[in-house]
């Protein structure tokens, strides 16, 4: 059960960094755009990296 317990804490951990990851490097690309027309190979390569999809949406929650 420790053993479980503590891969489960691991996963936990690397899905934080790999989400503030990701956070941080569409927070730079939007400091460093005018709009998002650009930003597929940053998301595929984000998600490439770390095995999870990332979808951005406008604010009517369209992709």
């Amino acid at each position: 059960m420790q053993s479980t317990t503590q891969a489960i804490q691991q996963e936990r951990s690397q899905v934080l960094t790999d989400d503030a990851s990701v956070c941080n490097q569409l927070v730079e690309y939007a400091a460093g755009h005018r709009d998002w027309e650009a930003v597929g190979p940053l998301v595929r390569g984000l998600a490439e990296l770390t095995g999870r999809r990332t979808v951005l949406t406008s604010k009517t929650h369209r992709p």
